[in-house]
């Protein structure tokens, strides 16, 4: 097994001194403040390069699906396994890790969201960034209160939420981004989370959201 004990002190030493990145940016609509991927890859790039490191990505599969909006417009999706490799240029050593993501669009800035979004929080994860950003944005830690009779879904058994409500608290945080249950539901990879899994609804509502800041960081 090669050893990659340079390679892996010279990543401490980045985490080490990164630690976190302010928030620069400020949707003009919705007023949240944001890391913006500038910011993040602006900072380790610095970083990287003061111990020698480099960083490479490429994509090993991908699947490009066609739609329609509900106005007509054609749009494009595409679910990407990408792979980002760190390399230590003293030594050869290197470290991949693989990342998936998805991104749709109506023109051909697809592929610069998809590759700007998993590049931030591949960083942001594999250096352990803070960017101040609440981790319960999607309100996912709460359970949803029992619905009246007359609006009790098929399974009451549902703890954390329901299609519906899942829609409705998404919107809310992204000022209205999707036009729908269907834009929704193929954006979190065209199914539905366990409504009785805090982590699983946690993490769908995180990926929407995600999403829908990067559209809005892309049109700026």
């Amino acid at each position: 097994m090669t050893n990659k004990g340079a390679l892996y002190k010279k990543m401490s030493d980045v985490m080490s001194e990164l630690g976190g990145i302010k928030k620069d940016k400020k949707h003009p609509k919705h007023g949240y403040e944001y890391a913006s991927s500038e910011a993040v890859k602006d900072a380790v790039r610095r970083a990287m390069a003061k111990h020698g490191l480099a960083l490479m990505f490429h994509i090993v599969s991908q699947d490009v699906v066609k739609f329609k909006s509900r106005g007509g417009a054609d749009g494009i999706e595409v679910t990407a396994h990408i792979a980002f490799t760190i390399a230590d240029g003293e030594t050869g050593e290197c470290e991949t890790r693989i990342v998936v993501n998805m991104a749709r669009d109506y023109d051909d800035k697809v592929y610069n969201k998809l590759y700007t979004t998993a590049e931030k929080y591949f960083l942001l994860t594999t250096f352990l960034i803070g960017t101040g950003v609440d981790d319960d944005a999607d309100g996912a830690d709460t359970p949803i209160p029992a619905p009246t009779p007359e609006l009790m879904m098929p399974e009451p058994h549902n703890k954390y939420g329901t299609p519906e409500t899942f829609f409705e608290r998404v919107q809310q945080k992204t000022g209205g981004y999707y036009t729908g249950t269907d834009h929704l539901l193929a954006t979190i990879g065209g199914e539905w989370p366990d409504w009785n899994n805090k982590d699983a609804v946690k993490a769908a509502g995180t990926l929407a959201i995600d999403v829908a800041k990067n559209a809005d960081e892309g049109a700026e």
